[in-house]
């Protein structure tokens, strides 16, 4: 009896979200478990914990650089390639006209 109780519940709540998909994903999110309720981690030492909250910061922004960094390194090396490219092609197309 509660589980059918559930279903005609859920049935009324999306039939009565028809054209409003914001209503309709927080039933659906609710259905599969999904909680609104946000979990922070918690620390006995509220410095420990801001202190971890920093580290990991600091470690994701020191990663970009270095990551960014890389890209910027291949970007010249392919920009390289490719200017080579387009001077052997230039010099076969001068050469295929004389």
């Amino acid at each position: 009896m509660l589980k059918q109780a559930k279903v005609q519940y859920y049935a009324n709540e999306i039939q009565s979200s028809q054209g409003d998909q914001k209503q309709l994903f927080n039933i659906t999110k609710t259905l599969v478990g999904e909680s609104k309720e946000v979990i922070l981690p918690t620390s006995e030492y509220p410095k420990n914990l801001a202190q971890s909250f920093s580290d990991f910061f600091v470690d994701k922004i020191e990663q970009s650089r270095t990551d960014i960094g890389k890209s910027d390194m291949s970007e010249e090396s392919n920009n390289d390639e490719f200017e080579k490219t387009l001077r052997r092609r230039k010099t076969v197309s001068f050469w295929s006209f004389i």
